[in-house]
């Protein structure tokens, strides 16, 4: 017991909410035990919103490509239960009010005589990014999205996106694969539909930028 008659781990929850960062506590079962004025600063939750629930629930943090951090598959939860330390890292996350926001995460992992009481310890600030920071952000995200709708092309599709890239015209292409005039519209048409553009100039160019 501390002097004042609290248990340690309480103690130290206690002078980590001091700290300006976001505290947020995780205990042993991956639910919220601590979370401090300035993590309801952050992201908008009171205490009694998040308190017991479980983080992965709460806080929904999402790495650079869109890829869920929080969840069975937490990187951070997999170090704390090999008492490895915790890493920085940046992480998307959105607030109350459906904003969302670039923060910067460091973990701390407590030793195990303090995993009754919890297990790992976020600090949590909101990170402002330059210009060519965000526009590279930006640019991921949007490769992303370029690959998944590429990706539902069948494999006809694709070969006659490929035969678009080399500019050929919907005579030569029906020669090409041996099919008729009116498929070769149709699938164009489906490809134009699929990748959510206008032209086929448009397909191409999205082709060759995914490429």
């Amino acid at each position: 017991m501390t002097p004042h008659g609290e248990p340690p781990s309480q103690a130290l929850l206690d002078l980590f909410s001091r700290t300006s960062d976001a505290m947020i506590a995780i205990g042993s079962l991956s639910r919220i035990v601590a979370w401090s004025p300035a993590a309801t600063g952050l992201v908008g939750y009171a205490p009694e919103q998040v308190l017991g629930r479980r983080c992965a629930d709460v806080l929904r943090w999402r790495d650079r490509h869109g890829n869920l951090v929080c969840g069975p598959e937490c990187p951070i939860w997999r170090q704390a239960a090999h008492e490895l330390p915790g890493e920085t890292q940046d992480v998307l996350a959105t607030t109350r009010s459906g904003r969302a926001i670039w923060v910067s995460v460091s973990s701390l992992v407590l030793s195990r005589e303090h995993h009754r009481a919890c297990r790992v310890v976020h600090f949590a600030r909101e990170v402002t990014f330059t210009p060519s920071q965000e526009a590279a952000v930006r640019f991921v995200h949007e490769d992303q999205a370029r690959h998944r709708l590429l990706r539902i092309l069948t494999a006809r599709e694709h070969e006659i996106l490929d035969l678009l890239i080399t500019g050929a015209g919907n005579a030569e292409i029906a020669t090409l694969l041996g099919i008729s005039l009116t498929t070769v519209r149709n699938h164009i048409a489906h490809i134009l539909a699929k990748l959510k553009v206008r032209s086929r100039l448009e397909a191409v160019a999205m082709a060759l930028s995914a490429r």
